[in-house]
């Protein structure tokens, strides 16, 4: 067994923590992506947080650069705050948005529209074989825009094109609304 100098051990205890860090926000953000697929105006939510991140990352990246005397170390710091920084934001501001929501969710009729199952296969379909179904999409038409939510129990199959159902809106801490089923 070879025994590393102090210096290579401290190291080495820094790139473990920072692999495990990299692999749980990943983790975290898988699971995330589940809620944030049945956020509304999802899309403002994630672009609009990329944007304050990378604001943010720069405004503590040009202050953080500072700190090293190596040109190669200070652009690092310079361009890899924003990028990381950007990166984290859409995750906090969804789990802000929905953890810090400690309001009941509104009933709301909406005009149900299509409801499908949705699967996947890494490795494709056997020809004439049914495909397994992971989950289901259930379209409907809220304020005049048809909207899809996911969720792996099939809710309203029964419904028909023009029926009305109603669903748990829940306004998140930031505004956004989203559907927990």
């Amino acid at each position: 067994m070879t025994i590393l100098p102090k210096e290579n051990k401290s190291n080495f205890i820094k790139a473990a923590l920072g692999t495990i860090l990299v692999f749980g926000i990943m983790t975290i953000y898988v699971f995330e992506f589940a809620y944030l697929q049945n956020t509304f105006k999802a899309f403002h939510l994630v672009m609009g947080s990329l944007v304050i991140g990378f604001i943010i990352g720069l405004v503590l990246g040009q202050n953080f650069k500072k700190r090293f005397a190596d040109e190669d170390e200070r652009r690092v710091v310079a361009f890899g705050f924003p990028v990381l920084i950007a990166l984290l934001f859409p995750l906090m501001t969804s789990l802000i948005n929905r953890k810090l929501n400690f309001n009941p969710p509104k009933q709301e009729q909406v005009e149900f529209f299509k409801f499908e199952g949705y699967g996947g296969s890494r490795v494709g379909f056997v020809e004439g074989m049914e495909p397994g179904i992971d989950g289901y999409s259930i379209f409907f038409i809220r304020d005049k825009n048809i909207e899809r939510i996911r969720s792996k129990e099939p809710h309203f199959k029964d419904k028909k094109e023009g029926e009305r159902i109603n669903l748990p809106i829940y306004k998140g801490v930031l505004g956004f609304e989203y559907v927990e089923l």
